[in-house]
């Protein structure tokens, strides 16, 4: 978080959410480790649960902090965002790594599912009757 004192239970929903952001971009360009994140993402993720984006970074965070018992409730909360597919195959690993390896099997089937409905340009490919 930008300041970290900050305690995330005393934002608004919208600061909160301009928060998680600032910690997604901080992680993706390398600014901040992850071990860094996970604290302010889960303090994100009890402020507002129904925040797919909280929640997905979150799992994602805790899964290549190797900590993939801590990451499958929140990749689970998560999947009703999965457009590509990604979440699934996140959450495959994280069971994977539990020794879970039918229901990992299942989601990894799931996200081969809707990585094909996306084409090589990002939209969902044509839906053909079955």
């Amino acid at each position: 978080m930008s300041d970290k004192n900050t305690e995330v239970s005393a934002l608004s929903f919208e600061d909160a959410l301009a928060e998680l952001e600032q910690i997604v971009r901080s992680l993706e360009s390398g600014q901040q480790k992850l071990e860094d994140a996970i604290a302010p993402l889960d303090k994100a993720a009890k402020l507002a649960p129904g925040l797919l984006a909280a929640r997905a970074s979150l799992g994602r965070a805790l899964l290549a902090a190797d900590r993939a018992a801590d990451a499958v409730p929140h990749l689970r909360a998560a999947l009703p965002a999965d457009r590509d597919g990604s979440l699934h195959f996140q959450l495959s690993r994280a069971l994977a790594a539990q020794g879970k390896a039918a229901d990992a099997a299942q989601f990894a089937q799931k996200s081969r599912q809707l990585r094909k409905l996306i084409g090589d340009d990002g939209q969902p490919g044509e839906i053909t009757p079955p």
